[in-house]
């Protein structure tokens, strides 16, 4: 299912505060700014330039896109067993994705709710261009990418499944390197790999002990 590899080590709270950070410090600090700047000059510059409104936009968008993952939270819950709630609720968070924080914060959860739906064909097509682009904070797109190791695995596409998490143990990954390495592990168990998922495991055991991977490693692997 998406919550078991994508949300587990996803903090929602977390998430959502980084994705939203901008626009809270601006609403926090905008009338310090006016004052210490000249508000006639700064709010002229502000409405003509669009920035006002577009902030204001971002604000109703952080909003609705808020609304819409306790929603998915409480579908959760449930079990997903209302569908047709489910299927709303897609469309609502397509209506709200788009290139801003809070439009790929939708875009992941459309994802997650796509997937649940057992569309990860569509599930992985928005979640491709999502992780080949550049998502702040870092642990959406830790998470994307994680979900995305999942929706190729469970589709049969182990090897793009493998060269994705091979990815993120280089200086280029975003994914924590011990969790790539654990989900490397699985993949290998799955294919009846044990010695190679053996040694993954060990690395993470050995590399990364302080983690909670390494102590799942160590469960795995008996020690």
């Amino acid at each position: 299912m998406a919550k078991g590899l994508s949300r587990k080590e996803l903090k929602q709270d977390e998430i959502k505060e980084a994705a939203f950070e901008l626009g809270h410090w601006i609403e926090e600090h905008l009338k310090t700014l006016l004052i210490g700047v000249g508000a006639v000059v700064v709010v002229a510059a502000l409405v003509g330039g669009g920035f006002w409104l577009k902030h204001r936009s971002l604000a109703d968008a952080r909003a609705r896109v808020s609304v819409a993952i306790d929603t998915y939270g409480d579908l959760e819950q449930s079990g997903f067993v209302d569908g047709a709630a489910l299927e709303a609720l897609t469309a609502d968070f397509k209506e709200l994705s788009g290139s801003s924080a809070p439009g790929k914060m939708a875009t992941y959860y459309q994802a997650l709710a796509l997937a649940e739906a057992d569309r990860r064909d569509d599930a992985i097509a928005l979640l491709e261009p999502l992780t080949a682009s550049t998502v702040e904070p870092k642990t959406l797109m830790a998470a994307a990418v994680r979900f995305l190791g999942e929706c190729y695995m469970r589709s049969g596409r182990d090897d793009e499944a493998v060269a994705l998490l091979e990815k993120q143990l280089t200086a280029d990954g975003s994914l924590a390197p011990e969790l790539a390495l654990l989900e490397l592990a699985r993949i290998a168990r799955a294919n009846g790999q044990i010695e190679t998922a053996t040694d993954y495991l060990k690395r993470i055991r050995d590399e990364y002990p302080e983690t909670a991977a390494a102590q799942e490693a160590s469960g795995l692997l008996g020690t």
